[in-house]
C-alpha cells in the first residue's frame, strides 16, 4: 500500500482485521499509510464500528518498533485524540476501549512537521472482555489522569476488588456503593417501568453541582440502563469509580452532569 496522494483527494478507508481506519492525509507532502507522511502530530476519534458513535474515554497510544510506548492520550466525550510523538520513525497506533476489542492501525512512518486525522473504528466486545481484571486499575488510571485523577485520589469513590469482598453482604451495585458511605452521595431506587427497579446515584450538593440528576452509568465503558445496572451482582463486579458532576461533565460533556458511575467487570464476567 504505497499509493502516493496530493493535497485535495479525497479520504480512503483502509480494511484491517479488527479495525477500519479512515485516513485524512492533510500535510502538504502527505501520504497513505504504509509510506512516510511527512506528519508529526497525529489528531484523529475512535468511533463505535457498528453505530459510527464516539467511543470515549478510550485509551490510545503510539507504540515504536519495540513495542513500547512512546506518546498516549485519552479520548475526551467526542471521541477525539492527539498524539505527539518524541521523535522520526515508525510507529504503530493501538486505541484500547471497555466493552470493545483492541485495535491497531498498519505502520506508520512519520516525520518531523505536518498534521494527520485518523479515525479508529472499534469492533464492540462482549462484556466482561478476558483480562480485564489485570488491566481495570491501569486503564482507570490513564482515563482519571485526564481530570488530574488516579484511582486513589478518589478516595471512598473508588471501590476495588478486596473493598467488594470485604463488604458485609455485599448483593450488588447498590449494596456496595451503600456500604461505602461516601459522604455526599446517595443511592436509591428508581422506577425505570412498572414492577422494574434501577439503580440511580446522585450527589447532593446543590443543584450547581448536579443537583439530584441520577449519574449516568457506564459498564465496561459501555453506557447501560439504571435496571441492568442493579441487576449486576457483587461477584461480578471487578471495580467501581464514581465521578462528581464536575468530573463527568469535563470527561462525558452535559450527559455526565449529574456525575458518572464507572463499573468494571471481573474477567469472564457477563
Amino acid at each position: 500500500m504505497t499509493e502516493r496522494r496530493r493535497p485535495g483527494h479525497a479520504a480512503r478507508m483502509i480494511d484491517v482485521p479488527g479495525v477500519r481506519v479512515m485516513s485524512f492525509l492533510i500535510a502538504a507532502t502527505a501520504a497513505t499509510l504504509g509510506t512516510e507522511v511527512g506528519a508529526q502530530q497525529l489528531v484523529g476519534r475512535v468511533v463505535d464500528e457498528r453505530t459510527g458513535l464516539a467511543v470515549r474515554g478510550a485509551v490510545v497510544r503510539l507504540l515504536g518498533r519495540d513495542g513500547r510506548t512512546d506518546a498516549y492520550a485519552v479520548t475526551d466525550s467526542v471521541g477525539r485524540f492527539t498524539l505527539v510523538p518524541s521523535a522520526e520513525g515508525e510507529f504503530m497506533l493501538q486505541a484500547r476501549g471497555f466493552g470493545y476489542h483492541p485495535a491497531s492501525s498498519p505502520l506508520l512512518s512519520l516525520k518531523s512537521e505536518g498534521v494527520v486525522q485518523l479515525d479508529i473504528g472499534l469492533v464492540p466486545a462482549p462484556v466482561g472482555i478476558e483480562g480485564v481484571t489485570v488491566s481495570v486499575e491501569r486503564e482507570a488510571e490513564a482515563l482519571l489522569r485526564t481530570l488530574g485523577h488516579s484511582p486513589r485520589s478518589l478516595g471512598l469513590r473508588w471501590i476495588d476488588r478486596p473493598t467488594i469482598e470485604a463488604t458485609p453482604v455485599p448483593l450488588g451495585t447498590r449494596d456496595i456503593i451503600r456500604w461505602r458511605g461516601i459522604p455526599g452521595v446517595w443511592v436509591q431506587e428508581t422506577g425505570t417501568a412498572p414492577g422494574v427497579s434501577g439503580l440511580c446515584v446522585s450527589f447532593r450538593r446543590g443543584r450547581a453541582f448536579g443537583g439530584e440528576r441520577c449519574a449516568l452509568i457506564l459498564l465496561n465503558g459501555v453506557p447501560i440502563r439504571p435496571d441492568a445496572a442493579d441487576g449486576l451482582s457483587a461477584d461480578e463486579i471487578e471495580a467501581i469509580a464514581i465521578l462528581t458532576p464536575v468530573d463527568g461533565n469535563a470527561l462525558y460533556g452535559a450527559v455526565g452532569g449529574g456525575g458518572v458511575v464507572l463499573i468494571w467487570t471481573r474477567s469472564g464476567g457477563p
